[in-house]
């Protein structure tokens, strides 16, 4: 069926899914199943602030619009109160999705949480002492990243801090 499932002999709880398949939306519910459901990260009434690769316009080098409609449909569905980007999501980008008009409440009722930044204190920090975090970033319950996997020259491969640079 294009799922990879958990064996028997698995842990009770997964801390890393692999999912396969063609359809992205479905592929991350499951995926986010798998790990327990978005309940297990998302409480009611929380205040969900996303991260989302989005800004490009070479496909590999953004994360397919349909798996963050599938989290903020799932993020919807645990409770969540508001959910917010932290880098604006252009009308082109959702353009990208055939799922888009079905999801189009969802999407408006996104807000835009990005912009300002505040300097933090790093307690214990050696070397770095302080650092300008995005404010929005503070005000949230959950924090969700959603990058996209890659090869970066700085980095070379860049998997979950992929985006956080920016954040």
């Amino acid at each position: 069926d294009g799922w990879i499932h958990k064996p028997a002999y698995a842990a009770a709880s997964a801390d890393i899914v692999a999912v396969t398949g063609a359809d992205y939306y479905q592929n991350t519910i499951k995926a986010v199943e798998l790990l327990g459901g978005m309940g297990k990260f998302v409480p009611k009434q929380a205040r969900v602030g996303l991260l989302i690769n989005s800004p490009w316009d070479n496909p590999g080098s953004y994360v397919r619009p349909d798996i963050v409609l599938a989290v903020i449909r799932m993020c919807r569905e645990a409770g969540a109160k508001e959910i917010g980007v932290f880098k604006e999501l252009s009308g082109g980008y959702w353009k990208r999705s055939a799922l888009a008009e079905k999801f189009a409440d969802d999407i408006k009722s996104i807000t835009s949480i990005g912009g300002d930044y505040t300097e933090v204190a790093i307690a214990g920090g050696k070397t770095l002492k302080d650092a300008g975090v995005a404010k929005a970033l503070l005000d949230c319950d959950v924090f969700i990243n959603v990058p996209i996997a890659k090869d970066h020259s700085g980095l070379g491969f860049t998997g979950t801090l992929k985006n956080m640079m920016g954040l």
